[in-house]
């Protein structure tokens, strides 16, 4: 089994994410992610932007898995809302399915 397939099976809430690294030392398992989308939506106007302002990462606790904890290091992209009707300027993607906002840990 290739190690995208073995992911995909351990942490099926990454299926949409590109996973960069999977790492372990013995005593935790740490993920580097990112999103697989080109552009997101404004959260006010809805406008789809792909123009990026900014990175950067959000560390997620994850379950365990066979007893060791999982954090997830969660690349983030801000983007510009090109709309010049709305009041919001930028806006961090977010990540339906996986984490909520303002959150510290994974949905599941």
């Amino acid at each position: 089994m290739s190690a995208a397939k073995l992911v995909e099976v351990v942490f099926p809430h990454l299926a949409g994410m590109v996973v960069e690294e999977v790492a372990g030392d013995g005593s935790e398992v740490l993920i580097r992610a990112r999103s697989r989308q080109v552009d997101a939506a404004c959260p006010d106007c809805g406008t789809g932007s792909s123009t990026v302002h900014s990175r950067y990462q959000r560390r997620l606790d994850d379950r365990p898995v066979s007893g060791r904890p999982v954090s997830i290091l969660l690349t983030v992209r801000r983007f510009f809302c090109p709309s010049a009707g709305c009041t919001r300027r930028t806006f961090a993607e977010q990540f339906d399915g996986l984490v909520d906002r303002r959150r510290r840990r994974t949905t599941g």
